[in-house]
């Protein structure tokens, strides 16, 4: 119900209640707007700190990787120092005189150290079979959309999220021209 004044004042108060209540609507709106704005920051920090994850992830890689290469060039060297080993001692000539005692004897050490070689490279061959299933299963989960990544239904949230943000964006445009323009 429109209440005017007399005519001399000019003023209409059902214009005045209508922009007092266009101004409440906007406000509502706009913390509702907040509320979103918040939720939207909240999500950008989730994302950052999985892309933090995923970066430590990725030097926890890096760091095998430098431990396999360290060891391969430690069983180079080794292989290396062996290597020299054989050509100086086929060129050492040694006079000996061997017993049975003796023979035995260093067919024991031989035999041990063979064991030990053996024993020390099926450690590093399980170690190395470890550390490539890990790798294999961190890729993929990754691809299969675990891990760092965000999954399809996280993404689907955060469109329908995003849209009805622009959303009310479009409606606050729709009402302040119309206040401006009116």
């Amino acid at each position: 119900m429109k209440e005017k004044l007399p005519p001399k004042t000019g003023l209409d108060f059902g214009a005045m209640m209508d922009d007092i209540d266009d101004q409440e609507e906007l406000k509502k709106e706009s913390e509702n707007v907040k509320e979103l704005l918040g939720q939207v920051k909240k999500t950008a920090s989730d994302l950052e700190a999985s892309f933090e994850t995923m970066v430590i992830e990725a030097l926890g890689m890096d760091e095998t990787a430098a431990a396999i290469q360290e060891a391969s060039w430690k069983i180079k060297w080794t292989l290396d120092r062996i290597d020299l080993a054989l050509e100086r001692m086929n060129e050492t000539k040694y006079t000996v005189q061997l017993d049975d005692k003796s023979v035995l004897e260093v067919k024991s050490l031989h035999l041990d150290l063979l064991a030990k070689l053996k024993s020390h490279f099926e450690d590093f061959k399980r170690d190395l079979g470890e550390a490539l299933a890990q790798y294999r299963k961190e890729m993929k989960e990754i691809t299969q959309g675990q891990g760092i990544w965000l999954s399809s239904k996280a993404l689907a949230v955060a469109l329908v999220v995003f849209e009805l943000l622009l959303v009310v964006v479009g409606v606050m445009v729709f009402y302040w021209t119309k206040s401006k323009f009116t």
